[in-house]
């Protein structure tokens, strides 16, 4: 990358993040990439997704797993998906679990590539770094029964806590991943009946994914 393209990078990077803070709606968004995000993860990001995932397990006070498509292709596939273009993460919220992936997004020195909050709450952090792997992590508040996130304009993403409150170690691999102790239960909640079907190509998540309904208030 020449020093002008870089210079321009950083310059459209302040825009987004200057627009972001300047933004007094309840719903804000922050999203910049310089590169595109649609290609899909380099061949070594299963290995390097291990390694982040014992990070992610010495800390007692965050609550995470893998999430959409990445849980999908681990226990549909016993891999990552080949045409998938990010890590997926579900994250119970907590203000520790917020800076947990934060401080461990910093001391990895990746780069920041979307922030959404609503009422004041972090709902999504995603990052990507050297190699433009993109780590994405969905915030998830909990009520009595449900898991609740707002991380898309127009759109909220609803399901039974039990599936972040209730997880297992499944060994895919060689590797212990956690995964929902419902996983069918979940697979189908999420991606319907014939989720054990491949696709062929990654399209509009927004789709076939079964725990989003429309907010028209955000």
């Amino acid at each position: 990358m020449t020093f002008k393209n870089k210079i321009i990078n950083k310059l459209r990077f302040i825009y987004h993040l200057g627009k972001f803070k300047l933004n007094f709606f309840e719903y804000k968004e922050f999203q910049y990439a310089p590169f595109d995000i649609l290609k899909p993860l380099p061949l070594n990001s299963e290995k390097k997704l291990k390694i982040i995932l014992n990070l992610f397990d010495k800390s007692s006070d965050l609550v995470l797993r893998l999430s959409d498509g990445s849980l999908l292709g681990l226990l549909r596939d016993g891999n990552l998906i080949k045409h998938d273009n990010d890590i997926d993460f579900d994250v119970l919220w907590s203000k520790n679990s917020v800076k947990i992936i934060e401080n461990i997004a910093k001391d990895l020195e990746w780069s920041s590539m979307r922030k959404v909050s609503y009422k004041k709450r972090i709902q999504q952090l995603t990052y990507f770094d050297e190699e433009r792997i993109i780590y994405d992590f969905i915030f998830w508040s909990l009520d009595d029964r449900f898991a609740i996130n707002f991380s898309e304009p127009k759109y909220f993403r609803i399901m039974n806590k039990k599936f972040l409150t209730k997880m297992v170690k499944e060994n895919i691999n060689g590797f212990n991943y956690f995964v929902p102790k419902d996983k069918k239960e979940w697979l189908e909640f999420r991606y319907g009946r014939n989720w054990n079907i491949p696709q062929t190509k990654k399209g509009d998540w927004k789709k076939d994914c079964g725990d989003l309904g429309k907010a028209w208030w955000i």
